[in-house]
């Protein structure tokens, strides 16, 4: 069994085990409550017994004494006194039998059982020698015989008492036990339901968690990888399958980092190489437009101005290529400086305008003139601003409009500042957005007509802002245009001069 089913496994084992162990003890409980419910009910029909004993032994007492009485004074209704005494001897001899079959194996009640059937079969043959006596008048004999059979009711009846106490005694302490019994189940079953609990709690917990912490930083590694954070790594916690997934993932994300570290070189090595060569592509074809090489044409004049024009797209691109990679290399030095970041927007939105104007672009600007210094690198924040411009015109239709803003805002617990771009162009749908930083990365999105760029911009923009401790949002709705916000503290709020890291 692969280790991360056999955790599975145990843990539900663990939780079952303790269910049923709950639930065995709660079983054996109810059935000691059970049986000894049973023996409370047995002694207390054995008690009812002993109470009508006790009372049928008075009630013999009284017909036997009504029986000699009518019989000494003449009583013509003598027939319905005997038949209440021998009635009352036929309930006791009864009675007796009951006791008897209620006795089983418990030797004091079967003792007692045999004790008053003696002492009945003899109480019985004294009544008849007395009632002998009375027809032979021997006023002797029936002395003997009446003071024989009161001390054997008397003998009967008192023996009757005191089991009948001893067993009122015994059921008394059975009834406490059983309450006794009873609360202490209830604790230990309250207990172990508690520790049950726990453990199940522990166990699930720890199964969870042995399981939620890996995929957690898997995903959290997939969402960095996907960004293009390719040295982004799942820390391996166990042995199991999912330790096995880290593994994988990341020799996955190390051989990813890999080839995008020779993308990334060779790119800039051919981009460097390039530089040269358009440089001196540049220059012939300013010459060359400038007449050197002799008179031009209207035609030959315009195919130089196109390919002028291609050469300083080039031209950007490669530079493009090459500042990202020094970004992300980290060999490019901050120059800071206290600084007016509404003065660099004007002078940034001074150099759109000319382009705006030819495309047909309305750009508009409300710019916050009192704002707080803010400490950065005067060239790479006019970079910032020109980037942003530059994709706000690219993908803003003729008769759009682009407005530009600058302001103050909470920046934590301080001061901080904002500059913000936005656009009524084609806008970016939702699932793009979260790409849209990424290095080479482009929209899928139709630019009508206008040229695309290399997916550069955006991402020297982050890499810019995050070096000032800024950083920059976008919200875009298809359709309807596109906000870039870029956030910045103020310059007290600014670390000393640093190193840009990608």
């Amino acid at each position: 069994m692969r280790p991360l089913a056999r955790k599975i496994v145990l843990t539900q084992g663990v939780i079952i085990l303790l269910v049923f162990g709950v639930s065995l003890f709660t079983w054996w409980q109810m059935i000691d409550a059970s049986n000894r419910a049973e023996r409370l009910q047995a002694e207390y029909h054995l008690g009812t017994n002993l109470e009508q004993l006790v009372a049928e032994m008075r009630d013999i007492g009284l017909s036997r004494a009504f029986y000699f009485l009518g019989k000494k004074g003449g009583d013509k209704d003598l027939t319905r006194l005997q038949e209440s005494f021998y009635l009352s001897l036929e309930r006791i001899a009864h009675t007796i039998d009951e006791l008897a079959l209620q006795s089983g194996p418990r030797a004091d009640l079967a003792g007692l059982v045999d004790i008053l059937r003696r002492r009945l079969d003899e109480y019985q043959l004294m009544v008849g020698q007395q009632e002998l006596a009375f027809l032979r008048s021997e006023d002797l004999t029936y002395q003997r015989s009446d003071t024989r059979a009161s001390e054997l009711r008397q003998d009967m009846l008192e023996r009757t008492r005191d089991h009948r106490r001893e067993r009122q005694a015994a059921m008394t302490r059975e009834i406490n036990a059983l309450g006794q019994r009873a609360d202490r189940a209830a604790g230990l079953a309250l207990g172990f339901c508690g520790v049950a609990l726990v453990v199940g709690l522990l166990a699930a917990y720890g199964l969870t968690r042995s399981i939620h912490r890996p995929v957690r930083d898997m995903r959290a590694a997939t969402e960095a990888i996907s960004r293009g954070e390719f040295d982004r790594r799942i820390p391996v916690h166990s042995r199991d399958e999912l330790g096995e997934l880290a593994l994988a993932f990341n020799e996955m994300a190390a051989r990813l980092q890999e080839l995008d570290e020779l993308k990334v070189g060779f790119v800039s090595m051919v981009s460097h190489d390039l530089k040269t060569p358009l440089t001196s592509m540049k220059e012939a074809v300013e010459m060359l437009s400038e007449g050197v090489g002799g008179d031009l044409t209207v035609r030959q004049k315009r195919l130089l101005t196109i390919a002028s024009e291609s050469l300083d797209r080039l031209g950007r691109y490669v530079q493009g290529i090459l500042d990202l990679g020094r970004i992300e290399g980290g060999h490019i030095q901050l120059v800071r400086e206290p600084l007016s970041l509404t003065a660099i927007v004007k002078e940034q939105v001074s150099l759109a305008e000319a382009r705006c104007q030819e495309v047909g672009v309305d750009l508009r600007c409300a710019l916050e003139q009192d704002l707080p210094p803010l400490e950065g690198d005067r060239f790479r924040l006019a970079q910032v601003v020109n980037n942003l411009l530059d994709n706000a015109i690219k993908f803003t239709p003729r008769e759009g409009r682009i407005e530009v803003r600058t302001g103050v805002q909470p920046w934590d617990d301080d001061l901080g500042i904002y500059l913000e771009v936005s656009d009524s162009g084609i806008g970016i749908a939702a699932r793009d957005l979260r790409h849209i930083f990424e290095k080479f990365y482009q929209a899928p999105t139709d630019s009508r007509g206008k040229v695309r760029g290399a997916g550069l911009g955006l991402a020297i923009v982050r890499h810019l802002v995050e070096a000032h401790s800024g950083r920059v949002t976008v919200e875009s709705v298809p359709g309807r245009g596109t906000t870039f916000r870029v956030h910045f503290p103020a310059a007290r709020r600014q670390a000393g001069d640093q190193v840009l890291a990608g």
